[in-house]
């Protein structure tokens, strides 16, 4: 799944207002509560270091989202987290938000 299609998704939710596309992996979403967050959307089958450096590349992501038939690596995962980036399953994230937006 791209990321445009995913914050689209998001987006028929309600659950971010719009978005600003930095490439085809990185996109600055903005939510109802008028924050504003960078995700990252890895698109490999094993998520690895270099997803990761990515994510870390300006304009850093604060949140880095793989799909559910993907893995994620412990050390990419770690390094993710080391550099301040949460990671989580895409089907994981519309939680995120809910809470984001004071839902849940």
């Amino acid at each position: 799944m791209s990321l445009t299609s995913s914050l689209m998704k998001y987006k028929e939710a309600n659950q971010i207002t719009s978005f600003d596309l930095h490439g085809d992996k990185k996109a600055t979403i903005k939510l109802p509560t008028g924050d504003q967050f960078i995700v990252y959307m890895a698109a490999q089958y094993i998520i690895g270091e270099g997803d990761v450096a990515e994510a870390i590349e300006h304009p850093k992501a604060n949140y880095l989202l793989y799909n559910a038939w993907d893995t994620i690596g412990s050390g990419a995962k770690s390094t993710a987290e080391r550099a301040g980036i949460e990671v989580y399953k895409f089907s994981f994230f519309s939680h995120v938000l809910d809470k984001l937006n004071g839902l849940r």
